[in-house]
């Protein structure tokens, strides 16, 4: 038995024509016979009782529709004594192959999913990395570098500074003592009311 139920198609017309010549009883016993062969998927085995049973018809019944259905190409009875039906063989063949096909989209959908999935955690791992070093602190060296840098400009800055200082200083020294030696020499000289003029004082 079929380890699940397969799906077929069912064409009207088809069906229509298949019926169209049997009894009441024939159709009744050819339809479920068909159905149960589509459900199992497996030839039937010849047992009188039971499938008359399962029609709902006398045993005596079910064999006289069963003679017309295997004389009109309906059913088939095998070497082996089975029942079976060319119809639902090709029917479960269709079945088989629509299912495999089926089986096949969903599989490559499946590994596509997982594909395009690995893709992206590629993508968002590469991503991050590059975050991370991006924020990643910088070397050593360099930092030593910008800090001897930073200093020298201080350094010289500072240099600057005290050059400005000692060139004012110098000024003012140099300032203080021109005035220092113009009250000097003001004070050594003599001044003469009667000439208007001022004596030198004589250096010793």
């Amino acid at each position: 038995m079929s380890s699940k139920l397969p799906w077929t198609r069912l064409f009207a017309d088809r069906w229509i024509l298949d019926l169209a010549c049997l009894s009441p009883i024939e159709c009744n016993v050819y339809i479920k016979l068909r159905l149960q062969m589509l459900y199992t998927g497996e030839p039937l085995l010849n047992n009188t009782k039971v499938w008359a049973n399962y029609t709902g018809c006398s045993v005596k019944m079910f064999m006289k529709a069963l003679e017309v259905l295997i004389s009109t190409g309906h059913i088939e009875r095998l070497d082996d004594g089975c029942l079976w039906s060319l119809k639902v063989e090709e029917e479960l063949n269709n079945s088989n192959e629509s299912l495999d096909k089926v089986s096949k989209t969903s599989r490559s959908k499946k590994l596509s999913e997982r594909a395009k999935k690995a893709a992206q955690a590629r993508w968002d791992k590469h991503t991050n990395d590059a975050c991370d070093d991006a924020k990643a602190p910088e070397n050593p060296d360099e930092n030593d570098a910008k800090a001897m840098l930073n200093d020298a400009k201080v350094i010289k800055h500072d240099a600057n500074s005290m050059l400005k200082d000692a060139k004012h200083d110098a000024y003012d020294m140099l300032n203080d003592a021109y005035i220092y030696n113009i009250n000097n020499n003001t004070n050594n000289n003599s001044y003469n009311k009667k000439t208007n003029t001022i004596v030198l004082a004589k250096k010793e």
